[in-house]
């Protein structure tokens, strides 16, 4: 992506995972290092407990589907309060304006357990059920699982970019604690259990991002959190598998895109969750970015805390580093934040500080 590629302002941030229920809560315990790992009791292995990463032990083993409006309503109404659009009456006004645009990612619509009526009504419930009293706007749903997060951003920056918009929210959902999901990936041999020490922590969270123009943050005068964009996505070759030969080629290439913004990233923040196959790529690819990447870099992967988020991992990333940037313990720099789907999927995106956002 070139240089003068669009940016939008993050002027709203709103988060739940396992181990916080808001934005600000979920951020210092990833800081922390706090995770809230607990044995799983809907599934029994005979080796030993599975331990999991769940918000609320309430919403018991079902679908995320069954779950979307508990996970991801209150990081929606978090987002648009800390943005500051509800009390001024703005959003409102620009939903009845069609000026307002909302992007959901979820997990594909062929995971185990999924019903097929179910996801084919999910839009219009979204679309009805996520916004204020009052506030109307029209939903996009990508099923696209992980690295969807990044397509979602791409489109709500480029909505802004070509006026299509002037707010855009966008928003990522997922849960991987529902018996049949956790059994295909377990017959994949991808969840961590007793006797399979490398493999993902299912977990479950949602992230939601209120998304405008550097003229309109600058008009109302709200405080910018983060700039978003020069996001970039790629493919591996057909036919790649989690079990194929790591080259790292679409991962590199993603993250080479992102970068040619010119920035030099001084954190990267990655989905690694415990998987070999992924730790190998990063391993390759790291090697391969050697040159894009300043001296002193960290990596981070808050997947040892919050656990496997799936498709909710890009918004919550943009809200963890604006909370990184707010305390400032993101290094000084941009944060280079980078995804790998198990279909071949790479996506990145840069996120910028606020005063280099301007």
């Amino acid at each position: 992506m070139a240089p003068d590629a669009p940016v939008a302002a993050v002027t709203g941030i709103g988060m739940r995972a396992a181990n916080g229920e808001h934005a600000v809560q979920v951020a210092a315990s990833v800081r922390a290092a706090v995770n809230r790992f607990r044995e799983w009791p809907h599934l029994v292995l005979t080796e030993g407990p599975l331990v999991a990463s769940f918000v609320d032990p309430d919403l018991l083993d079902r679908s995320w589907v069954d779950k979307v409006f508990q996970l991801l309503a209150p990081t929606v109404v978090e987002a648009i309060v800390d943005s500051g659009l509800v009390d001024s009456g703005i959003l409102g006004a620009l939903g009845r304006a069609g000026r307002l645009r909302m992007f959901v990612n979820a997990p594909r619509r062929d995971r185990a357990g999924t019903e097929a009526a179910a996801i084919a009504a999910l839009p219009d419930q979204l679309s009805r059920g996520l916004l204020p009293d009052g506030v109307a706007a029209p939903v996009d749903v990508f099923f696209q699982g992980r690295v969807g997060g990044v397509a979602a951003l791409l489109k709500a920056v480029e909505a802004i970019a070509t006026d299509q918009a002037d707010v855009c929210l966008v928003a990522g959902v997922d849960s991987l604690l529902h018996g049949p999901s956790l059994r295909a990936l377990m017959a994949d041999d991808r969840v961590k259990t007793p006797n399979l020490p490398s493999g993902l922590i299912p977990g479950e969270g949602a992230g939601c991002l209120v998304l405008e123009s550097r003229a309109a943050a600058r008009r109302r005068r709200t405080a910018v959190k983060a700039g978003v964009g020069f996001a970039a996505l790629a493919q591996e070759a057909a036919g790649w598998k989690p079990d194929s030969p790591v080259r790292a080629d679409g991962l590199v290439r993603a993250m080479c895109s992102a970068s040619e913004c010119g920035v030099r990233s001084s954190r990267v923040l990655l989905d690694l969750n415990g998987e070999r196959w992924r730790f190998l790529e990063w391993t390759v690819a790291e090697a391969r970015l050697a040159d894009l990447l300043p001296a002193g870099w960290r990596p981070w992967h808050p997947a040892d805390c919050w656990g496997d988020v799936g498709a909710a991992f890009a918004p919550m990333a943009v809200a963890l580093g604006a909370r990184a940037f707010a305390r400032r313990f993101a290094g000084g720099g941009s944060i280079l934040v980078a995804a790998s789907g198990d279909r071949g999927e790479r996506g990145a995106f840069v996120l910028l500080p606020p005063e280099a956002f301007g």
